[in-house]
């Protein structure tokens, strides 16, 4: 930028910048922008930034990984309770036989090292082999998971 271009910036006191494109007050009014336009324009962008930085937050670390006969395939249990005492969102992936589950626990408990992860109710599923679908019943599912449960199962930590 030259020196002039600068100079001239200072004096029309600019009002932000994007990207390094600068736009000074005297080009905001050359552009014939209502102020309405001006609010829209700032919501779109900071909603954007906004959205970025959940999106980057949302990074799932699996911290403790077993198998029905309790055997750790990797991670710890004392790192899963870590992560439930201090806050964080629990996931759990769990498979049985070709059938794999992920569901967020909505309600955990530590009892003597093991750990209860309760989910929410979901309508229940029945798996078809032909044609492969799946189907609802009729019938609620409440699900209760532990690390010294009868499944495989992947926990995450966010």
């Amino acid at each position: 930028m030259s020196q002039d271009k600068l100079r001239r910036f200072k004096q029309e006191k600019i009002i932000f910048t994007i990207k390094g494109g600068y736009f000074s007050m005297g080009q905001f009014h050359r552009l014939k922008m209502n102020w309405v336009s001006v609010w829209r324009y700032l919501v779109i962008l900071l909603s954007c930034h906004f959205f970025s930085a959940v999106a980057t937050a949302a990074e799932w670390e699996k911290v403790y990984h077993h198998k029905p006969s309790n055997e750790v395939i990797n991670g710890s249990k004392q790192k899963l309770i870590d992560a439930i005492e201090s806050g964080k969102h629990i996931r759990l992936v769990l498979r049985t036989g070709a059938i794999t589950h992920a569901m967020d626990a909505n309600f955990l408990t530590i009892y003597k090292e093991e750990v209860f992860a309760q989910i929410d109710r979901i309508k229940g599923q029945a798996p078809q082999h032909s044609p492969l679908q799946v189907n609802l019943k009729e019938n609620d599912h409440i699900g209760l998971y532990a690390t010294n449960g009868e499944f495989e199962i992947a926990w995450f930590a966010n």
